[in-house]
């Protein structure tokens, strides 16, 4: 379902990929735990989505929820890692923590806290 939503987002039919994102999310609420990276890769796919279609309240709360996801994950998982584990471990999760700091910066006139 991911893929045919980011198909519709490249050819400009957001409320189509919306649908389909949703939906993928919804499923894999069902299939995967919270610290699951499909589940997390779906969060932050609608998240950016609706980000994208400046409807950023809903956008909110799904980078929040993620970013509580990659918190649990990061604590459970680091620690435990050798040197080149957590670069690798790194490597996977920065562009979650770089897509929602670029978008609490957005965000931060209209949501400070």
């Amino acid at each position: 379902m991911n893929n045919l939503a980011f198909h519709h987002i490249i050819h400009n039919q957001p409320e189509l990929a919306l649908s389909l994102l949703d939906s993928s999310l919804a499923m894999n609420r069902r299939l995967y735990t919270s610290q699951s990276p499909v589940l997390l890769n779906s969060i932050y796919s609608l998240a950016k989505l609706y980000e994208d279609m400046n409807k950023y309240a809903e956008s909110e709360k799904l980078y929040n929820e993620a970013f509580v996801n990659v918190q649990k994950i990061v604590a459970a998982y680091f620690p435990s890692l050798s040197e080149k584990e957590k670069g690798q471990f790194w490597n996977t999760m920065k562009d979650y923590y770089d897509s929602y700091n670029s978008f609490a910066l957005k965000r931060v006139k209209e949501n400070p806290i």
